[in-house]
């Protein structure tokens, strides 16, 4: 049976240090994999008006949403090693483990520059996400959040495989790439999103290329299923698809 990356760690460190060091390492693989995925759906202004057509409303809370866990994901991996009495799972907590003087004044550098770059992330989650700071929303001079940007983001995740990294070689002689295989699934959504928009607006060019008729127009919807062989029963599909095409029409002008 293949080992796990969990068995080759507690293997190499032992079953307490393994078992903490997979839990950052995986925390950090899935954040990495949650700001691929954000980068995807937000970074390409060709998919931003394929959302903004289709839903932007929707998309629009789903950014918010997804930025904040992104957030909330930075914050978690450079959390204090205990907060309110209970133990975290973060890059200081693998400070407990480094016995040896010189690994652990590495790791303790590389631990206060993973927080140092968290802390905008940090901002964000005490004055906004996990509680709304009264001054900011109301306050006649409020401070505003600090600044926050995926590359920030990137920065904060790249300072915490850093931390890993130095572990990873030095008791490991390995290196864990800065690489996650996911191909981000936004991609494809957005690409079949895509190409959904563009056949329902086909279809409706076909029905009436003008584009003057009504979209419950019954006489083109039935000489276009007429073309198709298709029974007059789907009056009610071909009107609901150019209803919706004229929808999307609309929210491209």
């Amino acid at each position: 049976m293949e080992k796990s990356s969990g068995d080759v760690y507690e293997r190499a460190l032992g079953r307490d240090f393994g078992r903490v060091f997979n839990g950052v390492r995986s925390s950090w693989a899935w954040a990495v994999v949650r700001r691929n995925e954000y980068n995807a759906l937000y970074s390409n202004i060709e998919y931003l008006e394929v959302m903004n057509r289709l839903a932007g409303n929707f998309f629009g809370v789903m950014q918010r949403l997804l930025w904040d866990d992104l957030l909330l994901c930075v914050t978690r991996l450079t959390d204090p090693p205990k907060s309110a009495g209970r133990e975290n799972l973060s890059v200081a907590q693998l400070l407990n483990f480094c016995k040896d003087p010189k690994l652990s004044n590495k790791v303790k550098g590389r631990v206060k520059k993973a927080q140092k770059e968290a802390m905008f992330a940090r901002d964000w989650r005490n004055r906004r996400i996990s509680h709304t700071d009264l001054d900011r929303i109301v306050g006649i001079d409020p401070e505003p959040l600090a600044e926050a940007t995926l590359d920030m983001v990137t920065a904060a995740l790249d300072s915490v495989l850093d931390v890993l990294n130095v572990i990873s070689r030095r008791l490991m002689d390995t290196e864990i790439m800065n690489v996650v295989s996911n191909e981000p699934s936004a991609v494809s959504f957005l690409v079949h999103t895509r190409q959904l928009v563009n056949s329902v607006l086909f279809v409706d060019n076909l029905i009436d290329p003008e584009g003057n008729a009504k979209p419950t127009n019954a006489e083109l919807a039935k000489e276009f299923l007429r073309k198709l062989d298709q029974s007059p029963d789907h009056l009610r599909k071909v009107f609901d698809l150019r209803v919706e095409a004229r929808r999307l029409k609309r929210s491209r002008s």
